[in-house]
């Protein structure tokens, strides 16, 4: 999470909008009741990030499909590996990026890789490593997430 006290009107929208991100994200990835819990989030930051637009005169992701579409694009996914998830300042980070890594490397999801499309047979979050059905071991940053819509 961005300390916002230092921000632009700008910088503070598109910060709401990466926190936003990353609790949809999340409501897709994992199950419940967290993923109740991120959807809830995620509702409160999209009225947030409404009012502000509003209050300070701001485009925000809400206002058009293509500017949703450009933000997710450029700032929230990435080609291999996580996308670029938000975490708070009052959480135990360690353990969030576990699970956040745990349920995005699961066990019978489907991943890119070497421009091939793979089921990960197995996972390990410590090691940040999953075996793929060809029986290969590969990092999480080497591959790529189908990209959910959130």
């Amino acid at each position: 999470m961005v300390k916002t006290r230092n921000l632009s009107h700008k910088e503070y929208l598109e910060a709401l909008e990466l926190e936003y991100l990353s609790a949809s994200y999340r409501s897709h990835i994992y199950n419940e009741p967290h993923s109740k819990v991120q959807s809830d989030i995620a509702k409160m930051k999209q009225d947030k990030i409404k009012s502000v637009g509003e209050r300070f005169n701001l485009e925000t992701i809400f206002d058009s499909e293509d500017n949703y579409n450009n933000f997710v694009k450029n700032y929230f996914w990435n080609t291999y590996g996580l996308p670029n998830l938000v975490y708070g300042k009052n959480i135990k980070i360690d353990q969030v990026v576990f699970w956040d890594n745990k349920e995005s490397f699961k066990k019978g999801s489907k991943v890119g890789y070497e421009n091939g499309e793979y089921t990960i047979l197995e996972s390990d979050a410590n090691e940040k490593v999953v075996m793929l059905d060809n029986k290969k071991i590969v990092k999480y940053s080497c591959l790529i997430l189908n990209q959910i819509k959130l």
